[in-house]
């Protein structure tokens, strides 16, 4: 199916207008005669045959109705009877430029649902295969969780001998039998030193020695 095109300011020119009451009838044969060429594929032109085509309930446009055409300049007599529309080219495309009719159109016009149907289905197979990608990325993964990496912590602790030596503080120490003793960890509020075991610093504890006093913390 195709569509005419026709001015949509005709009814307001000159000389439909002073036509008065006749000049709807002259813009009804104008646009039959416009439907007319757009399916025939005539470029405009009514052969004379093709007058009692234009409109079949009709008839025939009387002589008045095409004297009062041609002097609107709405149409303009060729041979044979035929009649030319003068403004049809000018809002329709010829017929040398458009697409062919038959197979290839019809093949055309009932392909394209096929073609959508095909797409859409396509499409939201995209979006299922997208959306239980996502959910298989947000499923929790199975198994134990890992356990949490213990830090270990630089502490000073004193030695048999009355030294000093660093080690690491899990916070919990093991003795050589293999039984599990829990050791306090401690920090000392003046120098901020970290021990394991007794109750005084160790850096306290060396002040002391020296200074003849006792250890504070």
């Amino acid at each position: 199916m195709s569509y005419a095109r026709i001015d949509d300011l005709l009814p307001h020119q000159r000389p439909v207008v002073e036509a008065g009451k006749l000049g709807i009838v002259l813009l009804g044969w104008h646009a039959a005669a416009h439907c007319y060429a757009e399916r025939h594929r005539t470029d405009g032109v009514i052969p004379s045959h093709g007058l009692t085509l234009l409109a079949p309930g009709a008839g025939r446009p009387p002589a008045r109705v095409l004297e009062n055409l041609q002097a609107a300049g709405l149409w303009e007599p060729l041979e044979d009877g035929a009649w030319r529309l003068r403004d049809y080219l000018e809002w329709n495309a010829p017929s040398a430029v458009r697409a062919p009719r038959g197979r290839s159109a019809a093949r055309v016009r009932w392909n394209a649902p096929r073609m959508r149907d095909a797409s859409e289905t396509h499409a939201s197979s995209m979006c299922a295969a997208s959306s239980e990608h996502l959910c298989l990325d947000a499923s929790p993964q199975s198994g134990p969780n890992p356990a949490p990496e213990q830090k270990e912590r630089s502490v000073l602790v004193t030695t048999p001998s009355g030294g000093e030596t660093t080690g690491s503080a899990p916070g919990r120490s093991r003795d050589q039998s293999g039984s599990g003793t829990d050791e306090q960890h401690r920090r000392c509020g003046t120098c901020g030193a970290e021990w394991l075991g007794g109750p005084h610093c160790p850096k306290q504890v060396q002040h002391a020695a020296r200074t003849g006093r006792a250890p504070t913390t």
